[in-house]
C-alpha cells in the first residue's frame, strides 16, 4: 500500500460503490489518529474521524500500520460476509435441491405404486384369462373323452350286434341244411325200402 492511498480508496476498489455501507461498521481506530486521504475527497463524509494534516514520521507509521491493520479487518469482515453470503446461497441450493429430491422421490414413489398396481392388475387378468381357457380346455377334453368312450362303445356294439346277427344267419342257415339232409336221406331211406320190397 502506497503513503497516497487511504483505507477508504483501498476499500472503494475492492467492494464498489453498493458495498460502501461495510465502511462504517466500527472496526476503525479513532484513538490512533487521523489518515492521509489526499487522494479521497470522500474520506471525510465516510470516516469523519480520519483527516489528513501534518503528522512526524513516527505517527505516520502508527498511521500506516492502523490502515494495514484497519484494512486486514475490513477484508476479514468482508471475506466473512462473503462467506455467510455463499454459505446461504449454498444453503438454498440445497434446500432447492432437497426439495427436488423430494419431489422427485415421492413422484417415484406413485409411479412405482402405480406400476405395481398396474403389474397386479396384469397378472389378474391374465390369471382370469388363462383360468377360463383352461376351465374351457379341461370341458373339451372331457367331451372328447367322452365322445371317445362312446364312439368305442358304439363301435363295440356294432361289431357285436353284426357278428350275433351273421352267427343267427349261418345258424339258420345251418339249421335248414341239416333239416334238407335230413328229409333228403328220409326220402332215400323211403326209394330204397320200395326198391326192396
Amino acid at each position: 500500500m502506497s503513503d497516497d492511498t487511504s483505507v477508504a480508496d483501498v476499500t472503494r476498489q475492492r467492494l464498489g460503490p453498493e458495498r460502501l455501507w461495510l465502511m462504517t461498521y466500527p472496526l476503525c481506530y479513532p484513538k490512533l489518529g487521523p489518515l492521509s486521504s489526499a487522494s479521497s475527497p470522500q474520506a471525510p463524509e465516510m470516516l469523519p474521524h480520519l483527516r489528513s494534516f501534518p503528522v512526524s514520521e513516527q505517527e505516520d507509521q502508527a498511521v500506516q500500520q492502523a490502515e494495514r491493520h484497519h484494512h486486514h479487518t475490513i477484508v476479514w469482515y468482508v471475506n466473512i460476509v462473503l462467506s455467510a453470503i455463499m454459505l446461504l446461497y449454498v444453503l438454498g441450493m440445497l434446500r432447492r435441491a432437497f426439495r427436488q429430491w423430494c419431489a422427485g422421490r415421492d413422484m417415484a414413489i406413485v409411479t412405482r405404486l402405480k406400476f405395481e398396481r398396474a403389474v397386479v392388475r396384469h397378472s389378474n387378468h391374465l390369471m382370469s384369462s388363462s383360468l377360463t381357457r383352461w376351465r374351457m380346455y379341461v370341458a373339451l377334453s372331457r367331451r372328447k373323452q367322452l365322445l371317445r368312450r362312446q364312439c368305442i362303445w358304439l363301435l363295440g356294439t356294432r361289431l357285436v350286434a353284426s357278428h350275433f346277427l351273421r352267427w343267427r344267419a349261418e345258424f339258420a342257415a345251418r339249421r335248414h341244411e341239416n333239416t334238407q339232409t335230413m328229409s333228403a336221406l328220409w326220402h332215400w331211406s323211403v326209394v330204397l325200402q320200395h326198391k326192396v320190397c
